[in-house]
């Protein structure tokens, strides 16, 4: 397998080191008027929303391809020489044929705090449960590298909580209709949560600067 070589590592690794350049230009949920990519020697939500469509755009291409990825999460996200985002590590990857998800029967460590409940449950992986890692994925990049539910261990009680309606809390630096989206991504119901597509959309329409749409 040939892999392109992206110098900047991993976006995991990236925003915990370059967390102190942020600078945040989101004020009551939207971005504040001129908003710009790069400052100096800073970086500011619009390139979080760079990196957003990126993953976007990528995740649907590999879901039109009926493969569903199975580890989306910040550290398998990898960042090029010009700061564009590819989603890589396709070790718990799959490719659906003739059925909508697939049930895992082997025992091995798994990603615990990107997974959707179902997966946790029962071990079932779609792409609907991609978008559960998506949204967990986002909430990585817009806390700018924190660890979704910390404190938190793996076991029934984490479950019991996630189906009472626990879910991350909204980061600082967000724009408001991508938590929205976030939190449909999270929904108990799989059929419920959004398409990749619409987060696309949502992107575009925030890079145009439309706050009624």
């Amino acid at each position: 397998m040939v892999l392109e070589y992206c110098k900047n590592g991993s976006l995991e690794s990236y925003l915990l080191k370059n967390k102190q350049k942020f600078q945040n230009q989101v004020s009551h949920g939207t971005f504040v008027e001129e908003c710009e990519l790069l400052v100096g020697n800073q970086f500011a939500p619009l390139q979080l929303l760079n990196w957003t469509s990126d993953i976007a755009k990528a995740v649907e291409f590999i879901h039109c391809k009926r493969v569903i990825h199975g580890d989306l999460a910040s550290r398998n996200i990898l960042l090029t020489s010009n700061l564009t985002a590819k989603v890589g590590d396709f070790g718990l990857s799959r490719q659906l044929v003739g059925t909508s998800c697939y049930t895992k029967k082997t025992r091995c460590p798994l990603p615990w705090r990107n997974m959707a409940i179902e997966s946790l449950k029962q071990m079932q992986f779609s792409v609907k449960s991609d978008i559960w890692a998506l949204g967990i994925t986002l909430w990585e990049i817009y806390t700018l590298g924190d660890k979704p539910y910390v404190g938190m261990r793996y076991n029934s009680d984490f479950i019991k909580l996630l189906q009472g309606g626990m879910r991350p809390p909204k980061p600082n630096n967000i724009e408001e209709r991508l938590y929205e989206f976030m939190l449909k991504c999270w929904d108990a119901v799989p059929g419920n949560r959004p398409s990749v597509t619409k987060l696309k959309d949502i992107c575009d329409v925030i890079r145009r600067g439309d706050v009624n749409t």
